[in-house]
């Protein structure tokens, strides 16, 4: 929490930055004078011995105004809000660094993930009349396509720049963004996956300028789900809103144009009339053959696999580490075919997906969504399929950062494929892909990145499936056990 007192026994932040050095628990009085004695004339200063006394700008739990200011290596009194002690020492022990590799100026180790983390970004885009942020590289390419798709049709579309919010993270990124790119926007929308702790200081950066400007400013859930309080951060009505979520939800290049057309409008700008079919379901059965068809076929007599993943990957041509997966379980035997939801949470699928299971019980599930898919009544769409369910990860980052890193998975890519899914019993069945650039598009200023399958980390996923589905098949006098203690 940004408001969490400084007197929270729960501070690791803190813990790790003491003076006592040897990672023990320091009781609430220690707490409170490191605070104090921390604090200082001007901006604190971080030390850089392995150690020694760390960082917190205000011991006393308020929401201050700091800014991590990378080149002398303390804080400024102005620009970003954070609270002590969670946002302010999570920004300063995992993002600032001291200019070293591997160091962060708090005598706190850090690896690859978090030395590249904390590099600030200047993404180069000059300004324009339209801006798309979003998490999700498949949101990007969708809107990137039908902006082109409406261009070479004749169609009259505003100008438009696209950005990845996962280059935003920093607060001198979201700082320099804003002052180059956003503040001559006439219209922005923000996407947010995991709501508004993810890009809490985007957030209110962009928020306050769109109050100051005058800018229509749209921030929207990309989840399946509906966030209330995403609303407060937005500039149009509401009514505006919901109708452009239900569009962002429907996916496709029909779809993303209508976005774009409707943004200019409430922009103030003008955009010609969006014609063609929304005709891309909700929920579906998907062949890499095929694309999308109405239901699953009947059972052929090998075991069946299904593949669920995120209908955006399919509404953006993105499914090249479905089609894999699907592929490399087909040559292992099994009767594989692909499922596209809006979310595992979203209305409907777990009713749909409870019949699909029950009309042809398979015999093993790969999940290549995210997260915890447990409704608030602790159940899953799964939950009437009795088979083991395998979870695969669909990378966020580069395959060279994944082999470079110790931890291997970026601690984003851990939480959303690994951590949450096994609170639904999952199994993590290992990485499938990785993000692969694309060239950067002159007229937008963005870099795509779409997902690249690893042929050899999807044969080895399908190789665990088949080898589980083996056990399955092994009668019960023939399967030898081992306790492993």
């Amino acid at each position: 929490s940004r408001s969490r007192p400084s007197t929270t026994v729960g501070c690791l932040r803190c813990w790790r930055s003491s003076a006592r050095g040897d990672g023990s628990r320091p009781s609430r009085p220690d707490h409170q004078t490191q605070h104090r004695d921390r604090r200082g004339g001007g901006g604190a200063q971080r030390s850089g011995r392995s150690g020694g006394s760390g960082v917190c700008p205000r011991g006393d739990g308020a929401r201050i105004d700091c800014r991590v200011d990378v080149g002398r290596g303390g804080i400024d009194d102005d620009g970003a809000r954070f609270g002590c002690c969670d946002s302010c020492c999570r920004i300063i022990d995992q993002r600032v660094g001291d200019g070293r590799s591997g160091g962060n100026g708090l005598g706190v180790a850090v690896d690859a993930d978090d030395a590249g983390a904390a590099i600030p970004q200047d993404l180069g885009q000059s300004p324009a009349d339209l801006v798309i942020l979003s998490f999700s590289d498949s949101d990007l390419g969708a809107f990137a396509g039908a902006w082109h798709s409406a261009r070479r049709s004749g169609q009259t579309l505003p100008s438009l720049r696209l950005a990845n919010l996962a280059a935003l993270g920093h607060p001198l990124s979201v700082d320099t963004y804003i002052e180059r790119t956003l503040s001559h926007a006439r219209g922005i929308l923000v996407r947010l996956i995991g709501g508004e702790p993810y890009w809490s200081y985007g957030l209110s950066a962009v928020h306050r300028l769109a109050r100051e400007r005058g800018i229509a400013l749209v921030v929207l859930p990309a989840d399946g789900r509906d966030d209330l309080r995403l609303d407060e951060f937005s500039t149009l009505p509401v009514s505006t809103l919901r109708r452009l979520k239900v569009l962002c939800d429907k996916g496709g290049p029909v779809a993303a144009q209508a976005v774009i057309a409707q943004l200019a409008l409430a922009s103030g700008l003008y955009a010609g009339p969006v014609v063609g079919e929304m005709d891309l379901p909700e929920i579906g059965v998907y062949d890499p053959r095929r694309g999308a068809v109405a239901v699953l076929p009947a059972p052929d007599g090998r075991p069946r696999a299904l593949v669920t993943f995120y209908r955006s990957y399919l509404a953006a041509g993105d499914t090249a580490p479905v089609d894999a997966l699907i592929d490399a379980l087909r040559e292992r035997g099994f009767d594989a075919h692909g499922v596209f939801v809006t979310s595992l949470k979203a209305a409907g699928v777990a009713d749909w997906l409870r019949v699909q299971l029950a009309q042809c019980p398979p015999a093993a599930i790969v999940n290549a969504t995210a997260f915890s898919a447990a409704g608030n009544d602790g159940t899953t769409p799964f939950d009437a399929a009795s088979c083991p369910m395998f979870q695969v990860a669909l990378s966020t980052a580069r395959r060279e950062d994944w082999a470079l890193s110790l931890r291997g998975l970026s601690p984003g890519d851990l939480a959303m494929h690994v951590v949450l899914p096994e609170v639904d019993g999952r199994l993590f069945a290992g990485v499938a892909s990785f993000k692969s650039p694309g060239e950067r598009d002159p007229d937008l200023q963005f870099s795509h990145l779409a997902h690249s399958p690893d042929e050899e980390r999807v044969r080895a996923v399908a190789a665990r499936v088949a080898a589980w589905q083996r056990l399955a098949e092994t009668p019960a006098a023939e399967k030898r056990l081992a306790l492993v203690l």
